[in-house]
């Protein structure tokens, strides 16, 4: 049961970074008028109606097929910030927020399961493909540390053995390197 919920934890970290993108996307999806936000005609002036506006009062009426939205005017948002090319932001930071959530699941996944990959695979861990030896080229061990895998219990070897790799990994992950 408890590998179950160290399998979950990466997943779940990936799922609650990636909240913040989903959000962004439906606010998008709300607000996206294709620039037609009206500020007077009819439909406005119910709208002033139902919401007991004052006449003197800027209300601008965002409309679309799954949203229909008021902003008065003590928002203080102007229309320009209702518009596609200003709305644009919001998928872009999505991406960012998406981009992050990725940044935050690789390494937890990594962490979770590295320490049982080189358990089970012993001393043939370290793959034989060049690109990953290069990406490796700078991971060394000191002499302190040789003896220490060599002395410790296989357990203990292997999760330090893991924790260096995840090391030299995330500094090299974060740097884009």
């Amino acid at each position: 049961m408890s590998s179950e919920v160290s399998l979950q934890q990466p997943i779940q970290t990936f799922e609650d970074s990636l909240r913040p993108a989903k959000l962004m996307l439906r606010v998008y999806r709300l607000l996206d008028s294709n620039d037609n936000i009206q500020t007077d005609g009819d439909f406005v002036g119910k709208v002033r109606t139902l919401v007991s506006a004052a006449a003197s009062e800027d209300l601008l009426v965002v409309q679309n097929e799954i949203f229909l939205g008021i902003v008065r005017e003590k928002a203080l948002c102007p229309r320009s910030d209702l518009k596609r090319s200003t709305l644009c932001h919001l998928l872009r930071q999505a991406v960012v927020a998406s981009c992050t959530a990725l940044d935050v699941y690789l390494p937890a996944l990594l962490r979770v399961h590295l320490p049982a990959v080189i358990a089970l695979v012993g001393r043939e861990f370290y793959p034989k493909d060049e690109e990953v030896k290069k990406y490796f080229s700078d991971l060394k061990f000191g002499l302190d540390e040789v003896l220490r895998v060599m002395t410790d219990e296989e357990d203990s070897a292997t999760l330090f053995i893991a924790i260096k790799i995840l090391g030299n990994t995330e500094f090299r992950y974060l740097s884009s390197k």
